[in-house]
């Protein structure tokens, strides 16, 4: 014989039933305070609207999970599938690489802050985006950063070298300045600025190649003392944070 789990009273009807089942756990769409209600709401699309709602019926997907063989992404974005040139920008970024750019304009946070306030465009520095949880940063924004970025690179390549005469101090600093504040060992350094310039490796071979033919085609342009107006505009479009 069969048993049934939780078997309904005897006499209840499936009205009685629905309406106990109802009753468990309401809606928690509101909490009421002494003398004010704190009340949660969530936009409707479908009404254009605000409508009650339950945060605790909420369940976050799970965190995305890093690629541990790619160091980033690349990714076309098409507005349509009759754009003729699509967004090109990089995202999935290296927790390395994260760290790194956070501090590849400037250490002072307060100084970011300050700039940020006291400059009337509409700039971001390199800095601002990987601050968020899923960093986005499009690629022709690197443009006027390669030369910083690669001195950076060049400076954790000298770290590494054979050559190089750099005291434990010094390689904390520069651990510090690529985003590793918090190494203090001498392994620990040069594992850490290894990684760093693996990754920075593969970045900027990309960005190289990427911007080749725009530094090729401004060098000529230049040594001619001009330049082009869709160059112009590239550039208005950095300047505009675009």
């Amino acid at each position: 014989m069969s048993e049934v789990e939780n078997p309904p009273k005897a006499g209840a009807t499936e009205e009685s039933i629905e309406e106990v089942e109802d009753t468990k756990s309401p809606p928690k769409t509101q909490i009421e305070y002494d003398r004010y209600i704190h009340k949660f709401e969530l936009f409707d699309s479908d009404k254009y609207e605000y409508v009650p709602w339950d945060p605790t019926t909420y369940n976050p997907p799970p965190p995305p999970k890093e690629d541990l063989h790619n160091y980033f992404h690349v990714v076309s974005r098409y507005d349509s599938e009759s754009s003729v040139t699509p967004g090109l920008l990089i995202n999935n970024w290296s927790e390395t690489l994260v760290r790194f750019m956070r501090h590849v304009v400037s250490n002072n946070v307060y100084q970011r802050i300050l700039l940020s306030y006291t400059q009337h465009s509409t700039r971001t520095f390199i800095g601002e985006p990987f601050f968020d949880s899923r960093p986005e940063y499009k690629v022709q924004r690197f443009f006027p950063k390669l030369e910083q970025l690669r001195a950076k690179w060049n400076e954790a390549k000298s770290a590494l070298s054979m050559e190089s005469m750099l005291s434990l101090d010094e390689k904390v600093a520069l651990a510090k300045a690529l985003g590793n504040p918090h190494v203090h060992q001498n392994a620990e350094l040069v594992e850490q600025i290894t990684q760093i310039e693996e990754h920075l490796s593969v970045l900027m071979t990309y960005l190289d190649e990427q911007f080749k033919p725009t530094v090729d085609r401004l060098k000529l342009e230049t040594s001619h003392g001009q330049i082009s107006y869709d160059l112009y505009t590239f550039f208005c479009s950095l300047e505009l944070g675009t």
